[in-house]
């Protein structure tokens, strides 16, 4: 499978975020990237992922301050079933959802640095890096971090499409 990366300024630079997406799992692949905001790699302040690890299962990923910091979910995914994803950051704490629920935090308090680099959807900026091979679908991503229960309306929505009163 093969990536979309957007332009690099077409999302500014939040100091928080929501990123979302549905995805189905149906190849085993090596810490593939599902949503990302990197410039090909996560060692950069600022780049964040929402991808898989090899279990596998969700992981969430913040590179501040010199540090990558994630949050592996306890979720494991069965093949062929669409699953949905989520992660914020508020600038505080980092937090993964898995299918509208809560799946791992990591407390982080560091500021989310400005940054230039693009969003990626499958793939890492760089077009090569981390592909996932899977159907992804309804990747949303917004410039503040939902609550538990905007997120829980989201995943109750499916592919209905945004929940009501979120924007």
């Amino acid at each position: 499978g093969s990536g979309v990366v957007t332009s690099e300024t077409a999302f500014g630079n939040p100091t928080q975020f929501t990123a979302c997406a549905w995805l189905k799992y149906n190849t085993a692949t090596t810490n593939p990237t599902i949503v990302a905001r990197s410039n090909g790699s996560v060692d950069v302040d600022g780049m964040w992922t929402l991808g898989l690890n090899a279990g596998p299962n969700p992981k969430a990923r913040v590179h501040l301050n010199g540090t990558t910091r994630t949050v592996i979910g306890t979720t494991s995914f069965s093949t062929g079933v669409w699953s949905q994803e989520c992660m914020t950051y508020d600038g505080t704490t980092l937090k993964l959802y898995s299918n509208g629920a809560s799946d791992g935090s990591l407390v982080i308090s560091d500021a989310l640095p400005s940054v230039s680099s693009a969003l990626s959807i499958g793939t890492m900026s760089n077009g090569t890096t981390s592909n996932y091979p899977d159907p992804i679908d309804e990747v949303k991503y917004f410039n503040r971090v939902f609550t538990d229960k905007e997120i829980k309306a989201e995943y109750d929505a499916g592919a209905a499409g945004n929940a009501a009163g979120l924007s």
